[in-house]
């Protein structure tokens, strides 16, 4: 992402500091009258604060992004990441607990956002969902943001607030298309126009709100609006949602089609140790089809670590009005044929990534075309 470090650099020669703020707000941006300090490093997409009550959150005032959802623009090796909004930040965050905003998207799509460390260093990142053309309101704290073990590695380990150079919003499309053009496993849609809308961003101080208390097993995303901690891969006229079922409970629904010898796969990204003292994972899983799923633990042991190790465990399910409780012990899951491990054994607390696949149109080398409804993977001690 030497992209990202260049534009942090670029901006900063031409912003000054914040107004100052109330001694809890650390930055705050309405957009009313302009676009508060915000670049892109999409060369092809259109930047501007829009004034329109009816394109905004709270106000009049918007920070809108036109661009086009792809991989990247070829024409400019090393640079253009579509859908990508920066904040510089020249004096760091120090204190921070809480990121707030409003966000909006014409096209439903996997939202990354980013704290960087430094120049060009650690990353830090929280995976949201965008449901379309709907304002949904977020507000992470700073343990919910996982370090991204594919970006430099942090010497102590900790995301420091004081440290931060830049505050990044990514459209996730756009690696999801990327890990399409490189793997023929997953089909990819055409390229799509998209406009993503940014409202009422606060960085703030002090006690960040207590996060709801959950009973049970730990849950490992969220589908319940507004949904965190996944994305979808591969298959095509795909429409994701939350949909509430009969008994009250919210199942994230996935309707697509999926080309022969192609996978769907709902990539789930996890909270550092997340699996260290699990003895297995669980799910609810409805299928329209009868559908063989594969279920996939990733090991990632740091940055610089290109080699994952990934564990594999395999589910028949039948189509049904009812959800099927799916609990996959770890000693089921077996190392994958083609993948090597340093260790030979999976290391429960190295996991920072499970995948449900549905692989019925690779095994049965035939389209499929399916709704999948899942309730949220739990971590089972």
């Amino acid at each position: 992402m030497r992209y990202l470090a260049l534009a942090l650099a670029l901006a900063a020669v031409s912003w000054g500091r914040a107004e100052a703020q109330p001694q809890d707000v650390l930055f705050q941006a309405d957009f009313e009258g302009n676009v508060c300090g915000f670049v892109t490093i999409d060369p092809a997409a259109e930047l501007t604060a829009v004034h329109d009550p009816d394109l905004a959150l709270a106000g009049e005032g918007a920070l809108q992004l036109q661009y086009v959802q792809a991989p990247g623009h070829p024409e400019l090796p090393g640079w253009g990441l579509p859908g990508a909004l920066v904040l510089p930040l020249l004096d760091g965050l120090p204190g921070l607990t809480e990121v707030s905003f409003g966000l909006a998207t014409a096209l439903s799509t996997p939202v990354t956002v980013m704290l960087v460390e430094g120049d060009d260093g650690p990353r830090y990142t929280a995976l949201l969902w965008s449901a379309a053309g709907t304002w949904q309101e977020y507000s992470l704290r700073l343990d919910d943001f996982y370090p991204d073990r594919d970006g430099p590695a942090d010497p102590n380990g900790r995301l420091d607030p004081e440290r931060v150079t830049g505050l990044a919003i990514i459209d996730a499309d756009g690696f999801i298309r990327a890990i399409e053009a490189t793997v023929p496993l997953f089909a990819t849609e055409d390229f799509a126009e998209q406009t993503l809308w940014l409202d009422q961003l606060v960085l703030r101080a002090g006690e960040p709100p207590e996060p709801v208390a959950a009973e049970g097993p730990m849950v490992l995303a969220h589908y319940v609006p507004p949904m965190r901690g996944f994305l979808v891969v591969g298959g095509l006229d795909k429409t994701i949602e939350a949909e509430e079922q009969e008994d009250g409970q919210t199942a994230l629904r996935i309707d697509y089609s999926t080309p022969a010898q192609t996978l769907v796969a709902v990539i789930h990204t996890l909270a550092p140790e997340a699996l260290a003292d699990a003895r297995a994972v669980s799910f609810q899983v409805r299928s329209n089809q009868a559908s063989t799923l594969l279920v996939a633990l990733e090991e990632r042991r740091g940055p610089g670590d290109i080699n994952k190790s990934s564990y594999h465990a395999m589910v028949s399910i039948e189509p049904g009005e009812q959800f099927e409780t799916i609990t996959l012990p770890l000693s089921e899951f077996k190392l994958g044929e083609d993948q090597t491990d340093p260790d030979g054994a999976l290391n429960p607390e190295l996991v920072n990534t499970l995948l449900i696949i549905d692989g019925s149109a690779m095994l049965g080398d035939a389209e499929v075309i399916n709704t999948l409804r899942l309730r949220p993977p739990l971590v089972i001690p």
